[in-house]
């Protein structure tokens, strides 16, 4: 009886030990992955920038089920990327980024974007709430779901 018990407080105490080394290793990789999350989040947004335009490299960025949701209505990613094509002069803040990673080739990034734009001679300018949904494919994270909400300002 007693050496069971014993046996039971080993398999125990070696439990804890791998549960302790797992969580610290995964700790480490987890504030790592974070910035890799938030770094490719913000690349898009400088390769859609006009003093980086690099439209190869944003498709690159997206999965083929890539989905794009504004203001309710869903486009494809090709349908975004058509878009981009006539997207010009294209300039961004990007802040107040929060990166969740929610298994080591999953996560989200949350943003705040304010911009300015113009689309087939249109100027537009804004503020939004960003949020995109991420899968690491072979060491690089590709976007799948990305979704806007305008910020309200308040005029003083």
């Amino acid at each position: 009886m007693l050496g069971g018990i014993m046996q039971c407080r080993r398999l125990f105490a070696g439990a804890i030990l791998f549960g302790t080394v797992f969580a610290h290793a995964f700790g480490q990789n987890t504030r790592n992955g974070l910035d890799e999350l938030i770094a490719a989040d913000r690349g898009i947004w400088e390769a859609i920038s006009s003093s980086h335009r690099n439209i190869a490299e944003v498709s690159k960025a997206l999965a083929p089920d890539y989905i794009d949701v504004d203001s309710g209505v869903r486009h494809p990613r090709e349908e975004v990327l058509k878009y981009l094509q006539g997207l010009t002069e294209f300039s961004f803040q990007y802040g107040r980024a929060r990166a969740y990673l929610l298994s080591p080739t999953t996560g989200y990034v949350i943003a705040e974007l304010s911009y300015s734009s113009v689309q087939n001679g249109q100027a537009a300018t804004g503020k939004v709430l960003t949020t995109t949904v991420f899968s690491k494919e072979h060491d690089q994270w590709i976007a799948h779901l990305h979704t806007e909400m305008d910020i309200k300002t308040t005029a003083r």
